[in-house]
């Protein structure tokens, strides 16, 4: 008449079974890479917004009205920096919003959420 194996016996044999199983199984998956872009968003900056906005000429006489035409001139040439300077900024965060979506859009998912959007 044969016995049955003691408890700890049946519990070590079905854990080994078990991982076992897993580990054939964990074989069969490859795993997933992701290689984002290595561009830096600044490239995307036209050329037009990265060239230095030239400061105003310098009046040619000391005249008190060619030196508030300067003054008016240089402050002109400040706003246009000010707006490029902004327009640039503004392209470079797009991009790395766009960059961060995209990387948040590839990382895995786990099992139970196949089922979902």
């Amino acid at each position: 008449m044969l016995r049955s194996p003691p408890r700890l016996a049946r519990k070590t044999l079905s854990l080994l079974a078990s991982l076992t199983l897993a580990a054939a199984l964990s074989a069969c998956a490859t795993p997933t890479v992701t290689v984002l872009s290595a561009s830096p968003c600044s490239g995307l900056v036209p050329a037009e917004l990265q060239d230095p906005t030239p400061g105003a000429d310098l009046p040619s006489d000391d005249s008190q009205g060619s030196w508030v035409k300067f003054g008016d001139a240089q402050t002109g040439q400040l706003d246009k920096a000010n707006i490029t300077k902004a327009a640039g900024l503004k392209v470079i965060k797009n991009c790395e919003a766009r960059d961060a979506e995209a990387a948040k859009k590839l990382q895995p998912r786990p099992w139970w959420a196949i089922w979902r959007k």
